[in-house]
């Protein structure tokens, strides 16, 4: 008897970090047209790879994400609880999807079928690696010799100490999915104001601030980072939507000259996150103890 960690494909987790520490991964399913396909970062049948996906939106695709529903997780959940083992799920921010509902309701169903077997769901607060990055936290902690109720408690805690900045590259995504005005939009783009987003103590994206111009956006996710990191911040990852290279150096650049630090590893997001946010998407992912996001 032990615990199996499962997550969802918004977390970002490496392929191979994932086959090393047999994370089951349930992948989002979103639609382009007429056409259903898995968010699977292991790719498949009805998947499209990162660029795939953000080069259909460049051209005017518009993709359509849905939550994961109560017997998708019921199966997964039951597969892991019939062979003797525990669940312990770290999900997808509550604040941007109402997934979590569905595997909780998964969790009451399948709780009289295994009285003796227990599922532990942890609301991430948060997307991309920074839901990867509790995973990451709970495998070291089991590897510790922890039990799943401290590394519940750990979990925890340790979310409201993962910071994302965010800046887009185009407004015309935020305006389709209302976190911005369509006037903003339009006057956004007019006088190229980028805005800088977190994801707040709830789990939703909140923009912040806006900066004029795309090299000043960028100097200001490295300057945040800064801020809330200070010397002691972790788990620093960039990632993006499909951004141009030259703007992924940049950033890359700004954080050794901010911090004197490198970016521990890049990522091209989730496309479920990158379906309201649009390409171009750049982010500074980081765990930092001594401040709160």
């Amino acid at each position: 008897m032990g615990i199996r960690f499962v997550t969802d494909s918004t977390a970002d987790l490496p392929v191979e970090y994932i086959r090393e520490h047999d994370i089951r991964v349930i992948p989002f399913i979103y639609r382009i047209g007429e056409k259903e396909y898995f968010d699977s970062p292991s790719g498949g049948e009805n998947t499209l790879t990162r660029a795939e996906f953000y080069d259909a939106m460049r051209v005017g695709q518009q993709p359509s994400t849905s939550q994961i529903n109560e017997s998708t997780y019921a199966e997964v959940f039951e597969e892991i609880l019939s062979s003797g083992d525990d669940v312990f799920y770290v999900a997808f921010s509550s604040g941007l999807t109402g997934s979590q509902n569905s595997a909780r309701l998964a969790k009451e169903a399948l709780s009289e079928k295994y009285p003796d077997r227990k599922v532990y769901i942890v609301d991430s607060l948060g997307a991309s690696l920074g839901e990867g990055m509790l995973v990451m936290m709970a495998v070291d902690a089991r590897a510790a010799g922890k039990s799943a109720e401290e590394i519940e408690a750990e979990l925890n805690e340790a979310k409201m100490h993962i910071h994302h900045w965010v800046t887009v590259e185009d407004l015309v995504y935020l305006k389709r999915g209302g976190r911005i005005s369509s006037a903003t939009a339009v006057v956004g783009t007019m006088l190229s104001i980028k805005p800088m987003i977190n994801i707040d103590d709830e789990g939703r994206l909140v923009p912040q601030e806006r900066v004029k111009g795309r090299k000043r956006a960028i100097k200001a996710l490295a300057e945040h980072l800064k801020e809330k990191g200070g010397d002691n911040f972790s788990y620093l990852t960039l990632a993006h939507s499909e951004a141009d290279e030259a703007d992924i150096e940049l950033l890359k650049e700004a954080i050794r000259q901010t911090t004197g630090r490198e970016a521990e590893r890049v990522v091209n997001i989730t496309t479920i996150i990158g379906a309201h946010t649009g390409p171009g998407l750049l982010s500074l992912l980081f765990y930092a103890p001594d401040s709160k996001r």
